[in-house]
C-alpha cells in the first residue's frame, strides 16, 4: 500500500473519530480517494495495516504497532506487552481478534480483563476506535458481553471476578487470549491454570491458541507476572513501547495532564514511581503501596551494592528472634531470622527462607525452621518451651492457652522469642507437634511500627 494512500487512510480515521459520522468526515478530508480503498481493506482483512501506526518517527525503534503485529504473525506462542499507558495496547490487541475472527470462521477468542466491568469497557472502547471506517456489514454485534461476528467468529468478554471467571472456564478451542491488566490479576497463575486448558484443542486454524498477556507493570515486583515478563523476555517475545513512541498524542499534554492531576512539578512526575511505572513501563517498586517506600530510594537499582545491606559480625552476646508469616493458596510462606545487638540496640537479619504454600506440609515448615536454626545459632532442641515467654507474657498479658506451658527457666537459649502472623491453627500444630512455640503478634498498631521504620 502506497504511503499517500496510508496516509488518507489515516486521514479520514482521525476525522471521523473527531466528527463523529462517515458523512461529516467527508468535510474534512477527500473521502473518495479512499473510501473503495478502505471497503477493499476490510474485505481483504488487511484494515490492520492502515489502522495500527509505525510509531512516531526518529523515536520509536521496533516499528509501532504495525511492528507488534508483524512479529506476531510471524511467531508462534505467548508474546507479553509491557508498554505504558497512552501507547495504544488495547487498541492493538483488540486488532489481533479482529483480524483472527474475520480470518477463521466459527473461531473463538476471548478478552479477560481484572472484572467483567472494566473488560466491557476496555474492549467497548478498543472496538470504537478500531472499527471506525468498517463497513456496516462486516462489524460484529452483541451477544450478551460477548460480540459476534457475521461469519460465526466470536471474542468471549469475562473478568477474573468470581461470577465471569466461571464462565470462563467453560470454552475451548480457544485461538487467542488476551489477558488484559495482567499484572494486577489477584492470582495470575490461578487464572492461567483455569484457562489455558481451552487453549490446546486446536480451532478452525489448525493450531493450539495463543495467549497475549497486556499490562503496565505491577505495583511490586514481586507480582506473579513479573516472572511471566521475564521469561518473555529472555525467548524475544516482549514488547515495550511508551507515550514517546505514539504519533497519536502529544508527549507533553500527556505529561501535563498527569501534572495538573497529581500537583507535582515536570521534575517531580518524571521522577516518581508511579509515572516511571505506568508511563513508561519500568518494573519497579510503587513507592505509593511500598510498606518501606524510603528503601528503593535510599538502595537504588541493585541494594546489593549500597550500605544498606551489608555483613556484619555477631557478637559474642545476642538474643536471637525468628518471624514466620504463612501463606495461603499462592502466597509463599516466609521467615525470617534476625539477631539484637545489645550494644548498638539494632536488629540484623541473618537468614530467610521461603516455601511454596501449595507444596508443603505443617511438618515441611517445622523440619525446615529447624535446620535454619540449627545452622543459625546452634539449636538442637525443641520441646515446646521459649526461654522469651515469660518476657512475652510480661509485655502482653495472658498467653494463648496452647503457650502456658512454654514458660520455662530450662527453655534453649536461642532462639530468644519466635513471633509469627495470626494463624492460629497452623502455630498451634507446630507447638503441639513438633515442639516450636510461636507468639501470635499483635496488629493494632502495626501501622505505626511501619512508620518509625520507614
Amino acid at each position: 500500500m502506497t504511503s499517500l494512500l496510508h496516509q488518507r487512510i489515516t486521514a479520514l480515521t482521525s476525522a471521523i473519530r473527531d466528527e463523529g459520522t462517515f458523512e461529516l468526515a467527508a468535510r474534512r478530508v477527500d473521502v473518495a480517494a479512499v473510501a473503495e480503498a478502505v471497503r477493499e481493506l476490510w474485505h481483504r482483512n488487511r484494515a490492520w495495516e492502515v489502522l495500527l501506526d509505525e510509531g512516531r518517527t526518529g523515536i520509536t525503534k521496533h516499528g509501532g504497532q504495525l511492528g507488534w503485529m508483524r512479529r506476531w504473525m510471524a511467531s508462534t506462542g505467548s508474546v507479553f506487552n509491557g508498554s505504558g499507558r497512552q501507547r495504544g495496547k488495547s487498541l492493538w490487541c483488540f486488532s489481533v481478534l479482529d483480524t483472527y475472527c474475520r480470518q477463521w470462521p466459527g473461531a473463538r477468542t476471548r478478552w479477560c480483563g481484572l472484572t467483567i466491568d472494566t473488560a466491557r469497557a476496555i474492549v467497548g472502547q478498543a472496538m470504537a476506535d478500531y472499527l471506525l471506517t468498517c463497513p456496516e456489514a462486516l462489524k460484529p454485534k452483541p451477544d450478551g458481553d460477548d460480540w459476534v461476528y457475521p461469519n460465526g467468529s466470536r471474542i468471549i468478554v469475562m473478568g477474573t471476578d468470581a461470577v465471569t471467571f466461571r464462565r470462563g472456564r467453560g470454552f475451548g478451542r480457544i485461538g487467542v487470549d488476551v489477558r488484559d491488566e495482567y499484572g494486577f490479576f489477584q492470582r495470575p497463575s490461578e487464572v492461567d491454570r483455569a484457562l489455558n486448558p481451552g487453549l490446546q484443542v486446536p480451532g478452525p486454524s489448525g493450531e493450539p491458541g495463543r495467549v497475549i498477556y497486556s499490562t503496565t507493570p505491577s505495583e511490586s515486583p514481586a507480582h506473579e507476572s513479573n516472572a511471566v515478563a521475564e521469561a518473555h523476555i529472555a525467548r524475544g517475545a516482549f514488547e515495550l513501547e511508551t507515550y514517546l513512541d505514539n504519533p497519536r498524542v502529544e508527549a507533553e499534554a500527556v505529561e501535563r495532564a498527569e501534572m495538573e492531576r497529581s500537583g507535582l512539578t515536570r521534575e517531580e512526575l518524571l521522577a516518581s514511581t508511579a509515572f516511571r511505572r505506568e508511563y513508561r513501563g519500568e518494573r519497579i517498586i510503587e513507592e505509593a503501596r511500598a510498606a518501606v517506600p524510603r528503601w528503593a530510594r535510599m538502595a537504588g537499582a541493585d541494594p546489593r551494592n549500597h550500605p544498606l545491606v551489608v555483613e556484619l559480625p555477631r557478637p559474642e552476646h545476642f538474643d536471637a528472634y525468628e518471624a514466620l508469616d504463612p501463606g495461603r493458596k499462592v502466597d509463599p510462606h516466609a521467615a525470617l531470622f534476625a539477631w539484637f545487638d545489645f550494644a548498638r540496640q539494632l536488629l540484623y537479619f541473618e537468614f530467610e527462607l521461603e516455601l511454596p504454600s501449595v507444596r508443603h506440609t505443617v511438618a515441611d515448615i517445622a523440619r525446615e525452621l529447624k535446620a535454619l536454626e540449627r545452622t543459625a545459632w546452634g539449636a538442637d532442641s525443641w520441646d515446646g518451651t521459649l526461654f522469651g515467654s515469660e518476657y512475652w507474657r510480661e509485655q502482653h498479658g495472658e498467653l494463648p492457652e496452647y503457650l502456658r506451658n512454654s514458660v520455662s527457666e530450662r527453655a534453649p537459649r536461642q532462639p530468644f522469642l519466635r513471633v509469627g502472623d495470626n494463624d492460629d491453627l497452623l502455630l498451634h500444630s507446630l507447638h503441639a507437634e513438633h515442639g516450636i512455640a510461636i507468639f501470635p503478634t499483635e496488629k493494632q498498631d502495626k501501622h505505626l511500627k511501619v512508620d518509625a521504620f520507614n
